[in-house]
């Protein structure tokens, strides 16, 4: 049947199978006819192109050294007509062919001769899929196989062969499809090379992150375990307890919380993480040593177990309100510290043998993968582990888990969580702090922040410094923006820029050591306002049953990220589709084509990143310019990066793929071109909407839905009964402020929120003062 194009087939997703002579360009011509012929017998003699052909639904197009058959009923059809055709080749020996199936999109098209033909990316992508093989083998792209192995007769004959680098530098995933008696069963000599290649280069980089592994311990080892001096002991001594303890004794337990700080005065304790059974030493602590990390000053978990190796040992334990005061009131003691814990936990984020924390979950399941990113963004030491690696076959073994059970949080004691909720997460890593005892209906505090990105961790750090009782309310994880942000170059005092997770990061730890208490995730479900009582403002807090009342509020609660309106987009949510670009979004792009869609600040930080590790970046920008939103020097970079290409006026129509996102369709807006891009990622950049639904109608807003402060709500109600005028970022009602990206006006910009944060508490400490 020649090649037709059927009118009402404009755009249709198609079942592909490419076939491809192999040798065929050496060959004499008339060997290369009688070739081709043969070919179209035995393509044309299969049950599957009958069908087809029969019920109006196949396209044949020759292409010279093969054919391509485009079916449109089930994507089973190109795969059964691969094994008919590959079962009649056994009586032809002479005919070597290899073969590749896709499903996607085609379209009707006229070529340049004037002759009807189809074009897509199902025809591009099947193409690609074939040339990955060798004579006899049947290839399936990553998308086809994920259809058939919902049928079980299919399963056993697919076997995965990963990622396959064809023209032009694009990448496809790959399965070959053999049987008993059909296909070849051998890794295709491409994949072979590429693989040996892959290896050589792992090698190669593991060897160069040894030695830097190697320098960075040699070169932090005396920062991060430091000797205390008889100074430093004289002034820690009077706020502890010293304390005489034998061999085997336990100095504190894995998941244990609120640590303190403990002194090794004489003898030895080792510091050792259980892992499956055998105990692993991560440090032995001797005289005027002291032992810990991070967690003890953010009263989080603690990671490992401390315990007396010597014959007995003296210690002075400080606790752990003592020693945040002493964080806070004596820098002779808190430098030496706090500097150790931040490079002790440095340090163990390098240790790939560590484990933390462990997610065990699918490799596409999206909980599983919002665990890893919740404990990610709140930097909780932690890994993810596969259920269907070596790995978690054996830990799913050992704790007797089974896919019913998934995701599962395998904590460092042990205990195993199935199906955890993100609270549940919290409060075992110690994130999620109760603010009341079981007693109290209420909690009272000077200053209540609610939202911690920049402005929030800012006012937080100079509210609790200047001895004002503070709580900061989280929903998800401190950072905000920042925290998105993979490097941060143009932040006062860091000439070579810092990336926005460790800039917010120690941020927390300073507001920590003034005493400030966190609680994350804790959502502010409402606010309840009183002008006249002390504590104006009431707050119900999601999973609190008591009422937290404040002298002041601050609302720092940002913005959320902006949805694009792109075909299919929901099913992609945090599997394809991202709105961060930090390292582990990086590891997940490496040597593939990735999207940023945007054109300000964060969309340029974010290509530059990814560019490090990308084969490609795809910017995306709506407009015609990005100078103009993005700041210069960032503009210029990413304009001469030679890996990213700028598509101007051009947005993201449509997605694509099976449980993960495969393809996007782009349209140039300006001529209405379409083009189909190969991506597992795409990041979206493209602004954000305040949150600020949760507050009551008295705050005012503007048309957007931001606050309104200072000179703009001077008319507003509370304030005309009110003998004092609203400060600068004092809302309509006295004593609520708004600060950071939530606030109207505001420079959404990093320092500027830093700054809005501090000026918020210079203003609540104005506003204490004259209602007291």
């Amino acid at each position: 049947m020649a090649a037709e194009i059927k009118k009402e087939i404009e755009l249709e997703i198609a079942h592909v199978l490419f076939t491809d002579i192999v040798g065929y360009s050496k060959l004499p011509i008339n060997q290369q006819r009688a070739l081709v012929e043969r070919l179209n017998e035995i393509v044309r003699g299969t049950d599957e192109f009958h069908i087809a052909e029969t019920a109006g639904r196949l396209l044949t197009i020759p292409t010279g050294d093969g054919i391509t058959l485009v079916f449109y009923h089930s994507p089973e059809a190109p795969v059964e007509c691969a094994l008919e055709i590959s079962r009649a080749l056994k009586k032809h020996p002479e005919l070597q062919l290899r073969m590749g199936v896709h499903s996607g999109p085609v379209s009707g098209v006229i070529d340049a001769t004037g002759k009807a033909n189809v074009a897509g990316p199902g025809i591009n992508i099947a193409q690609r899929v074939m040339d990955c093989g060798d004579a006899g083998h049947i290839l399936l792209s990553k998308h086809v196989a994920e259809d058939l192995e919902e049928y079980p007769h299919w399963q056993p004959h697919l076997h995965e062969l990963g990622e396959c680098e064809v023209k032009h530098g694009v990448r496809v995933s790959v399965v070959n499809l053999y049987t008993g008696e059909l296909g070849n069963p051998a890794v295709p000599e491409k994949l072979s090379a590429a693989r040996a290649a892959a290896a050589a280069r792992r090698e190669q980089v593991a060897l160069r992150r040894m030695l830097i592994d190697e320098h960075f311990y040699r070169d932090t080892e005396s920062v991060a375990f430091p000797k205390l001096n008889d100074y430093q002991l004289s002034l820690l001594e009077p706020l502890g307890q010293r304390r005489v303890v034998n061999r085997g004794d336990v100095i504190y337990k894995a998941g244990q919380r609120d640590l303190g700080l403990t002194i090794v005065l004489r003898g030895e304790v080792e510091v050792f993480e259980e892992r499956d059974g055998t105990e692993e030493i991560l440090a032995t602590a001797r005289e005027r040593d002291f032992i810990g990390d991070a967690s003890m000053l953010l009263g989080t978990s603690a990671l490992a177990t401390g315990r007396v190796i010597s014959p007995d040992a003296e210690i002075l334990h400080v606790p752990a309100a003592e020693l945040r005061r002493a964080l806070a009131e004596i820098p002779d003691v808190s430098k030496t510290i706090v500097d150790a814990v931040i490079t002790r936990r440095r340090r163990i984020s390098r240790d790939r043998e560590f484990a933390g924390m462990r997610v065990l979950a699918q490799r596409d399941e999206p909980l599983g993968h919002k665990l890893d990113d919740f404990l990610d963004k709140n930097r909780i030491p932690h890994c993810l582990v596969i259920f269907e690696s070596e790995q978690g076959k054996a830990l799913s073994e050992r704790f007797h888990l089974t896919i019913r059970d998934l995701p599962v949080l395998i904590t460092p004691a042990g205990r195993r969580l199935r199906q955890p909720s993100l609270r549940e997460v919290a409060q075992e890593a110690g994130l999620l702090r109760p603010l009341a005892t079981a007693n109290e209906n209420e909690v009272l505090s000077d200053l209540t922040i609610v939202g911690a990105g920049p402005a929030g961790l800012a006012a937080a750090v100079y509210a609790a410094s200047e001895g004002l009782s503070t709580v900061v309310l989280e929903s998800y994880a401190p950072g905000g923006q920042a925290d998105f942000s993979s490097l941060i170059e143009n932040f006062f005092g860091f000439p070579t820029g810092i990336s926005g997770d460790d800039l917010t990061w120690r941020a927390q730890l300073q507001a920590y050591r003034f005493g400030a208490r966190f609680s994350t995730p804790a959502q502010a479900l409402s606010l309840q306002y009183s002008g006249n009582d002390e504590y104006r403002a009431s707050l119900d807090i999601e999973g609190c049953s008591a009422t937290l009342r404040a002298k002041a509020v601050l609302i720092a609660t940002g913005a959320d990220y902006r949805r694009l309106d792109a075909e299919g987009r929901e099913q992609f949510e945090n599997m394809g589709v991202y709105y961060a670009a930090t390292a582990m979004e990086g590891q997940l792009c490496r040597n593939e084509t990735v999207v940023v869609v945007g054109g300000g600040n964060s969309a340029g930080q974010a290509a530059m990143f990814l560019s490090e590790g990308a084969a490609k970046v795809l910017l995306v920008v709506r407009g015609k310019d990005i100078t103009n939103k993005m700041p210069h020097y960032l503009a210029r970079r990413v304009q001469a990066r030679e890996n990213i290409e700028i598509l101007y006026q051009t947005e993201i129509r449509k997605m694509f793929g099976g449980k993960k996102l495969e393809e996007i369709e782009l349209e140039n807006t300006q001529n209405g071109e379409r083009r189909h891009v190969r991506t597992p990622a795409v990041f979206s950049m493209i602004g954000a909407r305040p949150c600020t639904d949760w507050l009551p109608p008295e705050i005012e807003r503007d048309d957007k839905g931001f606050i309104k402060t200072g000179t703009s709500v001077a008319a507003a109600p509370a304030w005309q009964a009110s003998k004092h005028q609203p400060g600068r970022l004092e809302t309509s009602l006295p004593g609520i402020f708004a600060a950071g990206d939530v606030r109207s006006g505001s420079v959404k910009r990093c320092a500027a929120a830093v700054g809005e944060g501090g000026m918020a508490v210079a203003d609540v400490q104005t506003r204490l003062a004259s209602s007291s």
